[in-house]
Order: structure tokens, then C-alpha cells, then sequence
């Protein structure tokens, strides 16, 4: 009968450190996955404000391109009351204009 006890004793125990072993490598493993999940998340946060920065900068270079063109449009209509000169050469600035425009919109649909 000691042997029995015995017997049983050290499977108990066996059973013990077995389910030790099984809770520390499920420790280590839900580890590793939160600590992989917060990379990822932190990367994804990252990225995030990569593509927001990138929005702003892109609508900021628009502003100013259409801040730019309005600029070359006031100063290409000059007041034939100012210049003594008749506005015949306004449909030269108006192609100037243009061109500048399509080139404008090429710019930015390239991007």
C-alpha cells in the first residue's frame, strides 16, 4: 500500500508541476501576442499620423498654389486706367493663365 501512496503522491505532484509548466508557457505566450499587439497598434497610430501630416501638407501646398495663381492673375490684369494701355493683350494673359492652371492640376494629379 505505501507503494500505491506513493505512486498516487507522485502523480499528483507530476500533475502539479505539469500544470506549472502549462501556465507559465500561456503566460509567455499571451506575452508575446500583447506585446506584439501593442507594436503593431503603435505602429498603425504611427502610420496613421504619417497620412494625416501628408493631408494636411497636400492641401497646404494646394493653398498655396491657388494662393500663387490668384497672385499672377492680379498681377496680370493691370488697370488700363493705371497703364494707359487698352486690355488687347488680356487674352494673352488669360492663355498664360490657363496654361498655368493645367499644369497646376497635372502637378497635383501626379502626386
Amino acid at each position: 500500500m505505501d507503494f500505491q501512496n506513493e505512486n498516487r503522491e507522485s502523480n499528483i505532484q507530476f500533475q502539479s508541476e505539469k500544470i506549472e509548466v502549462l501556465k507559465s508557457k500561456a503566460s509567455a505566450e499571451a506575452s508575446r501576442w500583447e506585446q506584439e499587439f501593442t507594436f503593431k497598434k503603435k505602429q498603425e497610430m504611427i502610420n496613421e499620423n504619417l497620412w494625416k501630416e501628408e493631408v494636411l501638407l497636400r492641401r497646404e501646398e494646394m493653398e498655396l498654389s491657388r494662393a500663387e495663381l490668384q497672385l499672377i492673375e492680379t498681377n496680370s490684369k493691370p488697370s488700363s486706367a493705371l497703364t494707359g494701355h487698352s486690355t488687347m493683350h488680356n487674352s494673352d494673359d488669360e492663355r498664360f493663365l490657363e496654361i498655368s492652371r493645367s499644369n497646376h492640376d497635372a502637378y497635383h494629379f501626379i502626386i
